[in-house]
């Protein structure tokens, strides 16, 4: 019976058609990653997500089990704007469980979530949120899922500083410098967390 370290190793091996993304980095699709599991594990393995939509704010929570064990979780939080999107949105909470399973190529983000990020870059900068401590705990919420689940120090600087970007906590410094500092303090006592978790691990 094959274990959780010996399918990351053996995924590590596979070769999958990728997703170029604007800035020409190359992505493995979410449904390859889960058929990758689902035909590893069988039986022995669950992916649950949850999903909960208020005032046009779509949350999505997904767990992947093995062997009735909790193994990772992943999160995804966006505005509503339709079914597909919807959907598009359950995926990306898929794939970062997926990844911080341990089943991702050299990045955690999902071809869709990544190219969504991409594209926002053209954005405007919206302005600072007035609710800038309820933005702080959230960011660090999301951190402290990835300290978690994160296998190696690398992955988990990949998904902080994705998430420091989603949540704009640079533009905390300027608008609100005592949240700024409140976030660097927790995120110091997270990022502590990383080596430790990931050492127990081993």
């Amino acid at each position: 019976m094959i274990t959780l370290s010996e399918a990351i190793k053996e995924f590590a091996k596979q070769t999958y058609d990728t997703v170029k993304v604007k800035g020409g980095k190359n992505y493995i699709q979410v449904k390859d990653r889960l058929n990758f599991v689902r035909e590893t594990f069988g039986e022995r393995v669950s992916i649950r997500t949850t999903t909960k939509d208020a005032n046009g704010l779509a949350e999505f929570h997904c767990e992947m089990w093995l062997d009735d064990k909790l193994i990772a979780t992943g999160n995804s939080k966006e505005v509503s704007v339709g079914e597909k999107y919807y959907e598009k949105q359950e995926s990306v909470a898929v794939g970062r469980c997926l990844a911080f399973a341990g089943f991702a190529g050299t990045e955690l983000a999902s071809a869709d979530e990544m190219q969504n990020f991409l594209n926002n870059q053209t954005k405007p900068i919206a302005k600072p949120n007035p609710n800038a401590k309820a933005v702080a705990d959230e960011f660090l919420k999301y951190l402290s899922e990835a300290a978690k689940y994160s296998r190696s120090v690398g992955s988990y600087e990949t998904q902080k500083q994705k998430f420091m970007t989603e949540f704009k906590i640079m533009d905390l410094k300027d608008s609100d410098p005592s949240t700024f500092e409140y976030v660097k303090q927790k995120a110091q006592q997270i990022n502590e967390q990383v080596t430790t978790n990931i050492n127990a691990n081993k």
